[in-house]
């Protein structure tokens, strides 16, 4: 699976600040995708890495509840 965009902003904290997504890797054969994540802190100029965030496939954060949501692709294929 091409990775068109390895780095983007989005806010996974609901603080209204974007947050740094770093892509990191796949797996499942590309179904799964990987990334780091970076809480941004305007005020003191700061970044702090949110640990394990890795672990978690495909993320994307859920505005309305408030929630990271996460799958993961498995199978076989004959």
């Amino acid at each position: 699976r091409l990775i068109k965009d390895n780095l983007t902003y989005e806010d996974y904290n609901n603080d209204g600040v974007k947050d740094l997504v770093i892509y990191e890797q796949f797996g499942g054969n590309g179904g799964n995708l990987f990334y780091n994540l970076f809480l941004i802190n305007p005020k003191n100029h700061t970044n702090s890495k949110v640990k394990d965030f890795s672990q978690l496939s495909n993320p994307r954060y859920d505005e309305k509840h408030k929630i990271i949501l996460t799958y993961g692709i498995s199978g076989s294929n004959y």
